[in-house]
Protein backbone atom coordinates (compact mmCIF):
# COMPACT_ATOMS: atom_id res chain seq x y z
CA UNK A 1 0.00 0.00 0.00
CA UNK A 2 2.70 2.32 0.75
CA UNK A 3 4.40 1.52 -2.17
CA UNK A 4 1.41 2.01 -4.24
CA UNK A 5 0.86 5.51 -2.63
CA UNK A 6 4.63 6.44 -3.16
CA UNK A 7 4.29 5.70 -6.79
CA UNK A 8 1.10 7.29 -7.02
CA UNK A 9 2.45 10.58 -5.39
CA UNK A 10 5.90 10.32 -7.91
CA UNK A 11 3.36 10.38 -10.90
CA UNK A 12 1.18 13.40 -9.82
CA UNK A 13 4.58 15.73 -9.17
CA UNK A 14 5.93 14.11 -12.67
CA UNK A 15 2.86 15.44 -14.12
CA UNK A 16 2.61 18.74 -12.81
CA UNK A 17 6.81 19.05 -13.41
CA UNK A 18 5.37 18.72 -17.16
CA UNK A 19 3.13 20.56 -17.10
CA UNK A 20 5.44 23.28 -15.51
CA UNK A 21 8.14 22.79 -18.27
CA UNK A 22 4.99 23.23 -20.69
CA UNK A 23 3.82 26.53 -19.25
CA UNK A 24 7.94 27.77 -19.85
CA UNK A 25 8.26 26.67 -22.99
CA UNK A 26 5.49 28.63 -23.78
CA UNK A 27 6.88 31.84 -22.16
CA UNK A 28 9.71 31.26 -24.22
CA UNK A 29 7.99 31.41 -27.22
CA UNK A 30 5.94 34.25 -26.57
CA UNK A 31 9.79 36.47 -25.53
CA UNK A 32 11.25 35.61 -28.69
CA UNK A 33 7.97 37.00 -30.79
CA UNK A 34 8.39 40.07 -28.33
CA UNK A 35 12.18 40.07 -28.72
CA UNK A 36 11.79 40.35 -32.82
CA UNK A 37 9.49 43.33 -32.50
CA UNK A 38 12.44 45.34 -30.62
CA UNK A 39 15.16 44.62 -33.45
CA UNK A 40 15.30 47.98 -33.64
CA UNK A 41 15.71 48.94 -29.82
CA UNK A 42 19.23 46.97 -29.27
CA UNK A 43 19.43 47.00 -25.78
CA UNK A 44 15.93 45.79 -25.03
CA UNK A 45 16.41 43.26 -27.58
CA UNK A 46 19.73 42.40 -25.56
CA UNK A 47 17.95 42.36 -22.39
CA UNK A 48 15.48 40.22 -23.33
CA UNK A 49 17.30 38.05 -25.32
CA UNK A 50 19.36 37.76 -21.90
CA UNK A 51 16.02 36.39 -20.27
CA UNK A 52 15.14 34.01 -22.77
CA UNK A 53 18.43 32.32 -22.24
CA UNK A 54 17.83 32.29 -19.02
CA UNK A 55 14.28 31.01 -19.32
CA UNK A 56 15.55 27.96 -20.95
CA UNK A 57 18.59 27.02 -18.64
CA UNK A 58 15.88 26.59 -16.47
CA UNK A 59 13.72 24.63 -18.38
CA UNK A 60 16.85 22.10 -19.57
CA UNK A 61 17.72 21.80 -15.99
CA UNK A 62 14.12 21.06 -14.95
CA UNK A 63 13.91 17.95 -18.19
CA UNK A 64 17.23 16.93 -17.00
CA UNK A 65 15.78 16.71 -13.43
CA UNK A 66 12.76 14.73 -14.33
CA UNK A 67 14.87 12.15 -16.46
CA UNK A 68 17.16 11.49 -13.91
CA UNK A 69 13.65 11.55 -11.01
CA UNK A 70 12.48 9.22 -13.36
CA UNK A 71 15.78 6.86 -13.62
CA UNK A 72 16.20 6.77 -9.92
CA UNK A 73 12.59 5.95 -9.02
CA UNK A 74 12.14 3.57 -11.60
CA UNK A 75 15.72 1.70 -11.48
CA UNK A 76 17.40 3.11 -13.49
CA UNK A 77 17.70 3.83 -17.50
CA UNK A 78 19.44 1.97 -20.10
CA UNK A 79 22.53 0.74 -19.82
CA UNK A 80 25.61 2.04 -21.66
CA UNK A 81 25.74 -0.47 -24.22
CA UNK A 82 22.21 -0.65 -24.76
CA UNK A 83 21.73 3.07 -25.20
CA UNK A 84 24.66 2.82 -27.66
CA UNK A 85 22.06 -0.14 -29.58
CA UNK A 86 19.45 2.52 -29.96
CA UNK A 87 21.59 5.00 -32.47
CA UNK A 88 19.74 5.61 -35.40
CA UNK A 89 23.24 6.75 -37.44
CA UNK A 90 26.63 6.68 -36.38
CA UNK A 91 27.99 9.72 -34.78
CA UNK A 92 30.57 12.47 -36.88
CA UNK A 93 33.26 14.47 -35.57
CA UNK A 94 34.73 18.12 -36.83
CA UNK A 95 38.72 16.38 -37.97
CA UNK A 96 39.93 19.63 -38.16
CA UNK A 97 42.20 21.72 -35.43
CA UNK A 98 40.76 24.84 -36.82
CA UNK A 99 38.08 26.65 -38.83
CA UNK A 100 40.24 26.51 -41.81
CA UNK A 101 40.46 23.14 -42.31
CA UNK A 102 38.77 21.89 -45.88
CA UNK A 103 39.35 25.43 -46.81
CA UNK A 104 38.57 26.82 -49.49
CA UNK A 105 35.52 24.58 -50.53
CA UNK A 106 34.83 22.88 -47.56
CA UNK A 107 34.33 19.29 -48.99
CA UNK A 108 35.50 17.84 -45.92
CA UNK A 109 35.17 18.85 -41.91
CA UNK A 110 32.32 16.66 -40.39
CA UNK A 111 33.02 12.73 -41.33
CA UNK A 112 31.04 10.17 -39.59
CA UNK A 113 32.75 7.60 -36.75
CA UNK A 114 32.70 4.26 -38.09
CA UNK A 115 29.54 2.44 -35.82
CA UNK A 116 28.62 -1.26 -36.08
CA UNK A 117 24.84 -0.37 -34.28
CA UNK A 118 22.86 1.65 -36.85
CA UNK A 119 19.67 1.74 -38.49
CA UNK A 120 20.14 1.56 -42.62
CA UNK A 121 18.92 4.79 -44.28
CA UNK A 122 16.14 3.05 -45.98
CA UNK A 123 14.67 2.15 -42.89
CA UNK A 124 14.31 5.23 -41.57
CA UNK A 125 13.67 7.91 -44.28
CA UNK A 126 11.21 7.87 -46.82
CA UNK A 127 11.65 10.78 -49.81
CA UNK A 128 8.22 12.78 -50.80
CA UNK A 129 10.00 14.22 -54.29
CA UNK A 130 8.09 16.68 -56.68
CA UNK A 131 9.90 18.33 -60.01
CA UNK A 132 9.94 21.42 -62.04
CA UNK A 133 7.94 20.82 -65.10
CA UNK A 134 10.70 22.94 -66.79
CA UNK A 135 13.00 19.81 -66.83
CA UNK A 136 14.01 17.56 -69.56
CA UNK A 137 13.55 14.19 -69.24
CA UNK A 138 17.13 13.61 -69.00
CA UNK A 139 17.57 15.94 -66.55
CA UNK A 140 14.58 14.52 -64.47
CA UNK A 141 16.37 11.19 -64.64
CA UNK A 142 19.67 12.37 -62.98
CA UNK A 143 17.72 13.37 -59.82
CA UNK A 144 16.78 9.87 -59.45
CA UNK A 145 20.04 8.27 -60.50
CA UNK A 146 21.70 10.40 -57.59
CA UNK A 147 19.10 8.77 -54.94
CA UNK A 148 19.76 5.50 -56.21
CA UNK A 149 23.69 6.36 -55.82
CA UNK A 150 23.92 7.78 -52.25
CA UNK A 151 20.82 5.88 -50.91
CA UNK A 152 19.67 2.90 -52.69
CA UNK A 153 16.45 1.10 -52.06
CA UNK A 154 14.87 4.06 -49.96
CA UNK A 155 11.46 4.27 -50.26
CA UNK A 156 10.29 7.79 -52.66
CA UNK A 157 7.52 8.72 -53.91
CA UNK A 158 7.14 10.84 -56.70
CA UNK A 159 3.84 13.36 -56.89
CA UNK A 160 2.99 14.81 -60.07
CA UNK A 161 -0.04 15.88 -61.74
CA UNK A 162 0.33 13.16 -64.50
CA UNK A 163 2.15 10.02 -65.60
CA UNK A 164 5.71 10.35 -65.47
CA UNK A 165 6.90 9.54 -68.64
CA UNK A 166 10.31 9.02 -67.42
CA UNK A 167 8.61 5.92 -65.32
CA UNK A 168 10.31 3.07 -67.21
CA UNK A 169 13.63 4.40 -66.22
CA UNK A 170 13.58 4.83 -62.99
CA UNK A 171 11.80 1.59 -62.43
CA UNK A 172 15.26 0.11 -63.18
CA UNK A 173 17.12 1.93 -60.33
CA UNK A 174 17.91 0.52 -56.82
CA UNK A 175 14.92 2.48 -55.43
CA UNK A 176 11.90 1.25 -53.43
CA UNK A 177 9.93 3.20 -56.06
CA UNK A 178 6.13 4.39 -56.10
CA UNK A 179 4.26 7.08 -58.47
CA UNK A 180 1.23 9.18 -57.85
CA UNK A 181 -0.70 11.80 -59.07
CA UNK A 182 -3.06 14.68 -57.88
CA UNK A 183 -4.74 17.39 -59.51
CA UNK A 184 -3.20 19.87 -57.28
CA UNK A 185 0.33 19.87 -55.95
CA UNK A 186 -0.13 23.37 -53.50
CA UNK A 187 -3.21 21.83 -51.87
CA UNK A 188 -2.76 20.54 -48.45
CA UNK A 189 -4.78 18.07 -48.72
CA UNK A 190 -2.83 15.96 -51.02
CA UNK A 191 0.44 16.26 -48.84
CA UNK A 192 -1.74 15.47 -45.62
CA UNK A 193 -2.87 11.95 -47.70
CA UNK A 194 0.92 11.54 -48.94
CA UNK A 195 2.16 11.86 -44.96
CA UNK A 196 -0.59 9.27 -43.94
CA UNK A 197 0.97 6.87 -45.91
CA UNK A 198 4.73 7.13 -44.96
CA UNK A 199 5.56 3.92 -42.78
CA UNK A 200 9.34 5.39 -41.98
CA UNK A 201 10.43 7.09 -38.51
CA UNK A 202 11.17 10.26 -41.14
CA UNK A 203 10.06 11.86 -44.08
CA UNK A 204 12.39 14.17 -46.69
CA UNK A 205 9.93 16.84 -48.50
CA UNK A 206 12.08 17.66 -51.35
CA UNK A 207 10.01 19.65 -53.19
CA UNK A 208 10.91 20.87 -57.04
CA UNK A 209 14.69 19.27 -56.19
CA UNK A 210 16.75 19.90 -59.66
CA UNK A 211 19.89 17.53 -58.67
CA UNK A 212 20.78 14.87 -56.18
CA UNK A 213 24.21 14.95 -55.00
CA UNK A 214 26.58 13.75 -51.75
CA UNK A 215 26.38 17.64 -50.56
CA UNK A 216 22.60 15.81 -49.52
CA UNK A 217 23.69 14.65 -45.85
CA UNK A 218 20.44 12.76 -44.74
CA UNK A 219 22.02 11.13 -41.88
CA UNK A 220 23.05 14.51 -40.22
CA UNK A 221 19.15 15.48 -40.33
CA UNK A 222 18.32 12.35 -39.01
CA UNK A 223 21.12 12.43 -35.91
CA UNK A 224 20.06 16.16 -34.74
CA UNK A 225 16.43 14.96 -35.53
CA UNK A 226 16.98 12.03 -32.90
CA UNK A 227 18.83 14.00 -30.52
CA UNK A 228 16.87 16.85 -29.87
CA UNK A 229 13.02 15.82 -28.49
CA UNK A 230 11.26 18.97 -28.96
CA UNK A 231 12.63 19.51 -33.03
CA UNK A 232 10.23 18.08 -35.39
CA UNK A 233 11.49 19.37 -38.57
CA UNK A 234 14.98 20.19 -40.03
CA UNK A 235 16.42 21.19 -42.94
CA UNK A 236 19.52 22.27 -44.46
CA UNK A 237 21.69 24.93 -46.30
CA UNK A 238 20.69 24.35 -50.29
CA UNK A 239 22.48 25.13 -53.71
CA UNK A 240 20.82 26.08 -56.55
CA UNK A 241 21.78 25.67 -60.75
CA UNK A 242 24.22 28.46 -60.70
CA UNK A 243 26.01 26.53 -57.49
CA UNK A 244 24.86 29.68 -55.08
CA UNK A 245 23.76 28.63 -51.84
CA UNK A 246 21.40 29.66 -49.42
CA UNK A 247 20.88 28.74 -45.94
CA UNK A 248 17.53 28.64 -46.23
CA UNK A 249 16.07 30.45 -43.37
CA UNK A 250 13.21 32.67 -42.86
CA UNK A 251 12.11 35.00 -39.98
CA UNK A 252 7.94 36.06 -39.74
CA UNK A 253 6.82 38.85 -38.82
CA UNK A 254 3.06 40.28 -38.34
CA UNK A 255 2.30 43.55 -38.64
CA UNK A 256 -0.77 45.16 -39.62
CA UNK A 257 -2.48 41.87 -40.98
CA UNK A 258 0.75 40.96 -43.19
CA UNK A 259 3.22 38.97 -42.62
CA UNK A 260 6.74 39.94 -42.93
CA UNK A 261 9.82 37.25 -44.01
CA UNK A 262 13.21 38.07 -43.01
CA UNK A 263 15.96 36.68 -43.69
CA UNK A 264 18.48 35.11 -41.03
CA UNK A 265 17.91 33.93 -37.38
CA UNK A 266 17.58 34.92 -33.69
CA UNK A 267 18.92 31.73 -31.69
CA UNK A 268 20.91 28.92 -32.55
CA UNK A 269 21.23 25.20 -30.28
CA UNK A 270 23.61 22.38 -31.23
CA UNK A 271 24.95 24.00 -34.44
CA UNK A 272 21.51 24.72 -35.88
CA UNK A 273 19.89 27.98 -36.25
CA UNK A 274 16.14 28.34 -35.36
CA UNK A 275 13.95 29.29 -38.28
CA UNK A 276 10.40 30.10 -38.68
CA UNK A 277 9.81 29.26 -42.39
CA UNK A 278 11.99 26.40 -44.55
CA UNK A 279 11.75 27.36 -48.12
CA UNK A 280 13.57 24.31 -49.34
CA UNK A 281 13.92 20.94 -48.77
CA UNK A 282 13.09 19.75 -44.97
CA UNK A 283 13.08 16.08 -42.90
CA UNK A 284 10.58 15.67 -40.14
CA UNK A 285 9.62 13.17 -37.96
CA UNK A 286 6.65 11.48 -39.76
CA UNK A 287 4.55 10.54 -36.15
CA UNK A 288 4.71 13.55 -35.21
CA UNK A 289 3.83 15.67 -38.05
CA UNK A 290 0.94 13.35 -38.51
CA UNK A 291 0.17 14.38 -35.03
CA UNK A 292 0.29 18.14 -35.64
CA UNK A 293 -1.19 17.82 -39.09
CA UNK A 294 -1.22 19.44 -42.38
CA UNK A 295 -4.14 22.53 -43.06
CA UNK A 296 -5.76 20.35 -45.59
CA UNK A 297 -7.68 23.82 -46.33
Amino acid sequence: MIVLFSKQLQKTRKRRALNLVNDLKRLAVDLSETQRSLVHSPLHFHRVGKNIELLRGIIKALGENLENQHKSFWGGGLSSSESSSKKEVCPEKFMGNDSYYGYPFYRKGFEGINCTEFVPMNKLVSILVTLPEERSLEEEHQVFQGIAKHYPHIPITLVSKSKPATLTGITKLKLNFESMVFKDLTHGETWSKLLQKVKTPYVLFALDITHFTDDVNLERLVRMLSETQDTIIAGGSHKNLRGEWDKDCLQVMFKNWTAHFRGGYYHSFNDCIVCDVIPGPFMAKTKDLQRVGIDEK
